[in-house]
């Protein structure tokens, strides 16, 4: 079940921060605004960083919290932006839009961290065996 979730998240990342860093190319040649700027480079950090979390989870590094808070970040800031830039919706609707983006990707951040955490070693409890010969 834990490898399931896993693999479930790891493509919800990867996928998600594909789409992200096509929407920002693509959005870069229709910006007229500056909020539709601020959206479309906030969806390219998004799928950079979620690029990059997602080469880091699967080569297990410490440094993973790294790119995974700059993806929730990111998707909070272009959640928020962009539903008042691009979709015309007022300031109240941004903060519920990357408030909601906060919420999810946190979650998904969160549970990516804690899957992929190291298992502490455990010492064992058996006692060596006799055909075992000391190291010189």
């Amino acid at each position: 079940m834990r490898t399931a979730l896993l693999v479930v998240l790891v493509f919800l990342l990867f996928g998600s921060s594909l789409v992200a860093l096509a929407t920002g190319l693509n959005d870069m040649t229709l910006v007229v605004t500056l909020g539709q700027s601020l959206a479309a480079a906030a969806d390219l950090v998004l799928g950079v960083a979620g690029i990059v979390a997602t080469g880091g989870l699967l080569f297990r590094r410490a440094w993973i919290r790294i790119p995974l808070g700059v993806w929730v970040l990111s998707a909070t800031l272009a959640a928020g932006v962009a539903t008042v830039s691009w979709g015309g919706s007022g300031v109240a609707q941004g903060l519920l839009s990357a408030a909601g983006a906060l919420v999810v990707t946190g979650v998904v951040a969160w549970a990516l961290v804690r899957l992929t955490a190291a298992v502490p070693a455990t010492k064992s409890t058996e006692p060596p065996s006799a055909d075992a010969s000391p190291q010189e």
